[in-house]
């Protein structure tokens, strides 16, 4: 009786132990895949960033763009398709294979500008997912979040 009752109680501990183990595994895994998804989305800015870049060194090398300085909007800034395809190379390559959605928009009063993101505008606003693209685009702070 009394060895049933021990043994009753150690795998009951036993049990616990896991259970916290196996929680404690969920909550890394979820922040793994958080700093993925950041390092994802810090990659796709530098990478437009770079772009920018060689495209100024391009217009100072042969000056045939003379509005490329006086860009207006930062959809002129960044092309979609090739946001779309930096996105879905980045994730790839983190082996990020949940379905997402993304956006660009300014913080300033929440409007959206481009990417997929119908229906799903207030989870972007809100996502941990996001990055600053205000070393883009002037002084306006647009940010690129994924949802």
């Amino acid at each position: 009786m009394i060895f049933s009752s021990i043994a009753v109680i150690a795998l009951v501990g036993i049990i616990i132990t896991q259970m916290l183990w196996m929680n404690d595994a969920l909550v890394l895994r979820q922040e793994q895949f958080n700093q993925r998804v950041k390092v994802a989305l810090k990659s796709v800015s530098t990478q437009i960033l770079d772009n920018q870049i060689d495209s100024a060194e391009k217009y100072l090398l042969s000056p045939c763009d003379t509005d490329f300085f006086n860009t207006t909007e930062i959809t002129d800034m960044i092309d979609a398709k090739l946001l779309d395809s930096l996105i879905l190379l980045e994730f790839s390559s983190m082996i990020i294979s949940e379905e997402f959605a993304y956006g660009v928009y300014s913080s300033r009063d929440s409007s959206f500008i481009m990417g997929p993101y119908m229906g799903l505008v207030d989870e972007l606003i809100n996502s941990r997912h996001k990055t600053s693209l205000s070393c883009i685009y002037k002084e306006e702070v647009y940010i690129l979040g994924a949802y």
